[in-house]
């Protein structure tokens, strides 16, 4: 064989040589390939994801288990197929042809959800929101025990120094362990409760002890507010501790100046001598 056959021969075994493998490159990048298949059974759609479904713009063909399905919508990357019903649960070969033509296949499951999994841990906090506006302010709710409020106590001696002959009034503060006064005493005591704290007075309770076996006699007392006589006035004419009747209670500000004045009839003996007992509440 001549050269000049030789070199032809090789030529031609050269151009064969790329004719097929171009082919080859080229029915590779056409090759169509299924990433995903998920079927909707709430409209028996099957959604396909991949890729070189529609290389030249045709629609492709799509198999389900020898059925073919109608496309609802095609892509180069995506599918949408109607899937007939009547398919019982199980596992099916999905194909998906397209214009070189060339397939691909897929496996798809069909069937009820099985049961959860076990819980998984819990994932770490996430950052705190800002906070959400003020809500409606909810109903008042009921009405609490009363307090015990405050009492104040007192117990206080007159000693008759002189006959009496007229009634005369005494002046005595709210609290006292032991208060002497005498009968001669008529002007008003400086010796007043300043109240700490604003509240009502709503019970006034007393008792009239007479010393050294002189009668028992009819006292007047009444609770003072700023030197003002206040509604808060009985009567006391016995040693059992009797409560004062009170019609409305007194209002007493933070600040008041409070004291008794106790009011003693005429004809006391002389020396003869009275204890009384006073506890005034406020609630």
């Amino acid at each position: 064989m001549s050269e000049k056959a030789r070199l032809f021969l090789g030529l031609m075994l050269f151009a064969s040589i790329a004719t097929m493998l171009a082919a080859s490159l080229s029915a590779a990048s056409t090759a169509p390939a299924i990433y995903s298949a998920v079927v909707n059974i709430s409209n028996n759609h099957v959604t396909i994801t991949g890729a070189n479904f529609s290389p030249s713009g045709l629609a492709p063909t799509v198999v389900f288990a020898h059925t073919a399905l109608a496309l609802a919508s095609f892509t180069n990357q995506k599918l949408v197929a109607t899937l007939p019903a009547g398919f019982a649960a199980g596992s099916y070969s999905l194909t998906v042809t397209n214009s070189v033509p060339q397939a691909a296949t897929f496996s798809v499951t069909l069937g009820a959800v099985g049961p959860a999994g076990p819980q998984g841990p819990a994932g770490p906090a996430g950052p705190q929101g800002p906070a959400g506006p003020a809500g409606p302010q909810g109903p008042a709710g009921p009405q609490g025990a009363p307090g015990t409020g405050l009492v104040f106590q007192g117990n206080y001696l007159l000693v008759v120094e002189n006959p009496q002959t007229a009634a005369f009034t005494a002046y005595l503060p709210l609290s006292a362990i032991y208060w002497v006064f005498f009968n001669g005493q008529g002007a008003e005591s400086p010796m007043v409760q300043i109240m700490p704290v604003a509240c009502n007075a709503d019970a006034l309770y007393l008792a009239e002890m007479p010393q050294n076996g002189v009668p028992v006699v009819t006292l007047q007392v009444t609770l003072r507010q700023n030197y003002q006589d206040t509604t808060l006035q009985c009567n006391m004419s016995s040693s059992t501790p009797t409560s004062c009747p009170v019609g409305n209670t007194v209002p007493i500000t933070a600040g008041d100046l409070l004291d008794y004045a106790v009011t003693f009839p005429s004809a006391l003996i002389q020396n003869s001598q009275y204890q009384l007992l006073l506890s005034l509440h406020c609630q």
